[in-house]
Order: structure tokens, then C-alpha cells, then sequence
């Protein structure tokens, strides 16, 4: 297994592992957060459970035979998903904690995009 394979699958592991984390987080503590988050009940428990089955889906990519195209469209979506979670976070609604949760939320995703693209750059580099 080459450096950057196994790079490419601790990143997709570790990003998954994140998201089961940090979703399951959201879905249990959802009764707490949507009001002070400005956003409806059922909208927060989805989010929560789509985050954590998204990390557990990760988690099983990293094991892929495809983890070159696996880390290629997780980091590209991780851009999308980063670049959402700023607008949230900048959007009226939810004011300090908004701004604090999906910021510091759009931070950690959009880490994982660059760390994911630097990877799959080293294997366009190594071949």
C-alpha cells in the first residue's frame, strides 16, 4: 500500500469517524439546539442522523478498492458542505451560537476538503 493510500483512507476513516461523532451529537442534543440555533426541530434531527450516516458510509469507503475516486468527490463535497455550513453560520437566525457552532463546524469540514485535496494531489504527483 502506497503513502498516499493510505493517506487518502485514514483521511476518509478520520472524516467519518467525525461526522458519526459530531452527528450523533447534534440528533441526541437536537431538542437543545434548534431553538437557539433558529432552525425547526425535525430540520436539526435530520441533519444529526444525515451527518452520522454519512460518517458511518465514510468509514466503509475507506476500506474501497476505488479510493482514489472516493477521496476526489469526499473532498469535493466536503468543499460544498464547508462553504454551506459558512453560510449558515453568517446567516440571521441563530446569532452568537450560529455563528460560533457553524463556524467552527464549516472550519473542521473545509480542513478535511484541503487535507483530502493534498492528498489526492500527491497521488496525481507520484504517478
Amino acid at each position: 500500500m502506497s503513502v498516499a493510500e493510505q493517506a487518502a483512507r485514514e483521511s476518509l476513516r478520520r472524516d467519518g469517524l467525525f461526522c458519526v461523532v459530531v452527528g450523533s451529537v447534534v440528533a441526541v442534543a437536537s431538542p437543545s439546539l434548534a431553538g437557539p440555533l433558529g432552525t425547526p426541530l425535525w430540520l436539526t434531527v435530520l441533519v444529526g442522523l444525515a451527518s452520522a450516516a454519512w460518517g458511518v458510509w465514510l468509514v466503509r469507503l475507506a476500506r474501497s478498492e476505488k479510493w482514489v475516486t472516493a477521496i476526489t468527490g469526499v473532498a469535493i463535497l466536503n468543499f460544498v458542505a464547508g462553504l454551506g455550513l459558512a453560510v449558515f453560520a453568517l446567516t440571521p437566525g441563530g446569532a452568537r451560537l450560529r455563528l460560533f457552532v457553524g463556524g467552527l463546524l464549516s472550519l473542521a469540514v473545509l480542513w478535511f476538503a484541503v487535507t483530502q485535496a493534498v492528498v489526492r494531489w500527491n497521488v496525481t504527483v507520484d504517478t
